[in-house]
């Protein structure tokens, strides 16, 4: 098991989080669970993930569909990830 934390600034936290939570079953189709989203700040967005296949991450970055997703939601800057195995 490993956990992944990925964060990233956003446009607009209340924009985003509809389309993020709208675009849960990729996630869990990628065998993500979710254990904690949420900001720090206005714009600054940190998501918490357990998962068994952490690399997934990195394949689901490079999902045009998911790239586009990001762009509408408002995502400002490349999401940068942690892994902890």
């Amino acid at each position: 098991m490993a956990v992944v934390i990925l964060s990233h600034t956003v446009a607009d936290y209340n924009t985003w989080k509809p389309i993020y939570d709208a675009d849960a079953a990729r996630r869990a189709d990628a065998g993500f669970k979710e254990l904690i989203c949420g900001q720090d700040a206005p714009n600054s967005v940190y998501i918490v993930y357990e998962t068994d296949t952490p690399e997934i991450i990195q394949q689901m970055f490079a999902d045009p569909n998911l790239v586009e997703l990001m762009k509408e939601a408002g995502v400002t800057s490349p999401p940068k990830v942690v892994i902890v195995k």
